[in-house]
């Protein structure tokens, strides 16, 4: 089960927001709110945050396995697989983008990415740079089964603004996070 906002009208292009860790689609409702207009927007929950179900099959969270979920919502989206898909990811969801821009075929209108690399990219940089372990450290609790959500589930009200603050982020620019979205959620 996956979940996801979803602004704008269904007969539109379709702008799929992609975000990264430990941020929620919430990190994009200045984008929703200000292409809502002109486009179908479209912006997932990562898999086992929000209403997705998390599962206990690793299996599930492999890019391959992630990508085949955002196609199920661009199936429901647009049944006929007609409209042309602009795909932007940032951090953790600009690694999904990178591996879901190789199923979407000529329907991938734009790829943009922010902030990330591909999955073989970051691998590559794990083998030829040490240091980018260091930059890297969120990532490696998170592969830890139910750990994600035992560190969210607890810490969420100091573990956003921790992140935000130890990437530099002045404190009145980090984003303000809310459950209650003002954009309609569909699972």
């Amino acid at each position: 089960n996956t979940s996801w906002l979803e602004s704008g009208s269904s007969k539109k292009h379709i702008l799929l927001f992609l975000h990264g860790y430990p941020d929620t689609p919430d990190v994009w409702s200045e984008q929703i709110r200000h292409f809502a207009s002109q486009y179908h927007v479209i912006c997932p929950y990562a898999r086992g945050t929000f209403a997705s179900e998390p599962g206990d099959d690793l299996s599930r969270f492999s890019p391959e396995s992630l990508s085949l979920d955002l196609l199920e919502i661009l199936n429901i989206a647009d049944p006929k697989n007609k409209k042309s898909v602009t795909l932007i990811g940032h951090d953790l969801g600009g690694a999904i983008a990178w591996k879901l821009a190789s199923y979407l075929g000529p329907r991938l209108s734009h790829l943009i990415i922010i902030n990330s690399l591909s999955v073989e990219q970051m691998a590559s940089r794990l083998i030829s740079r040490p240091k980018q372990w260091i930059r890297s450290w969120y990532i490696f609790p998170m592969l830890v089964p139910k750990m994600s959500e035992k560190w969210v589930g607890k810490f969420s009200k100091r573990l956003l603004p921790f992140a935000y603050q130890w990437g530099g982020l002045p404190k009145e620019k980090f984003p303000k996070l809310e459950l209650n979205s003002p954009f309609p959620v569909s699972t």
